[in-house]
């Protein structure tokens, strides 16, 4: 027959203590995450409202006659990325497949 063991009162309590840890931790990156957002947006207001939202298609980039545009930044940025996913990506699936 079966019986019934009490545990600990301290044996007891560690599930509640990994359940807290594990939320506690869950929640805390996309509490991260709307910091960055928050704090990204503050610091760039005063660049938008001096330069206008065009700030992000514009292409050119004139310290002297304060002429800014983000553009060429973005479009590095971006080719820069595919460049590092071609390179990356073929040699991922292949270890990946190896492994």
């Amino acid at each position: 027959m079966i019986q019934a063991i009490r545990l600990p009162f301290r044996t007891r309590r560690a599930p509640l203590r990994f359940r807290l840890l594990t939320t506690a931790a869950s929640l805390s990156a996309p509490a991260l995450v709307i910091a960055i957002v928050a704090v990204l947006f503050q610091e760039a207001a005063p660049a938008v409202t001096r330069f206008g939202a065009l700030f992000i298609v514009a292409r050119s980039w004139n310290p002297v006659t304060l002429d800014f545009g983000a553009l060429p930044f973005i479009y590095g940025t971006l080719v820069t990325s595919a460049l590092a996913l071609a390179i990356a990506l073929p040699i991922g699936i292949a270890v990946a497949v190896v492994l």
